[in-house]
């Protein structure tokens, strides 16, 4: 909720989801997005299995930037550079970093959509 509320103060649209599993049905209805903020621990399907299913699913559709977020420094660690995701965050949030990492990300996406 703090990360929501930050980002609407700052002028985006956001729609916090409840569970890995509402993003992935966000996300297969074709619902309007430009990125996927996906915590990696969450009730029910974690982060890492929604992602996959978000990625499963874009087939033929434009790809959606992915930024994974997570408080656990060892899971991040383990992560790396993994192909599904497009940036890595650690919490709690540095707010100058979800910035630029938003702009980066969704920067890129929509230069390859170009």
């Amino acid at each position: 909720e703090l990360i929501a509320e930050r980002l609407r103060c700052s002028g985006h649209r956001v729609e916090p989801l409840p569970s890995g599993l509402a993003a992935v049905e966000a996300v297969e209805r074709g619902h309007d997005c430009d990125i996927v903020l996906m915590d990696l621990r969450m009730p029910g399907m974690d982060g890492l299995e929604a992602i996959r299913r978000i990625r499963a699913s874009e087939a033929g559709r434009r790809r959606l930037p992915i930024v994974a977020l997570s408080a656990d420094t060892i899971e991040l660690r383990r992560l790396g550079t993994a192909t599904d995701i497009d940036g890595l965050l650690q919490k709690p949030i540095d707010w100058e970093q979800l910035g630029s990492m938003i702009e980066r990300v969704t920067a890129a996406g929509a230069g390859a959509a170009a």
